[in-house]
């Protein structure tokens, strides 16, 4: 019993907020440590 309409949902943005800032720390502190590949380090430390 499939619906014809998709169910779209919307993000909820005071739990995103938070997400991003402390992945964008963890890319500052990368930064700060090595210039190079720091958002990808950043990104491997948050997950």
């Amino acid at each position: 019993m499939s619906r014809k309409a998709p169910i779209i949902r919307q993000a909820n943005w005071l739990s995103v907020v938070p997400h991003l800032i402390v992945m964008g720390i963890m890319v500052f502190v990368w930064s700060q440590i090595s210039s190079e590949n720091a958002f990808l380090y950043g990104a491997m430390t948050y997950c």
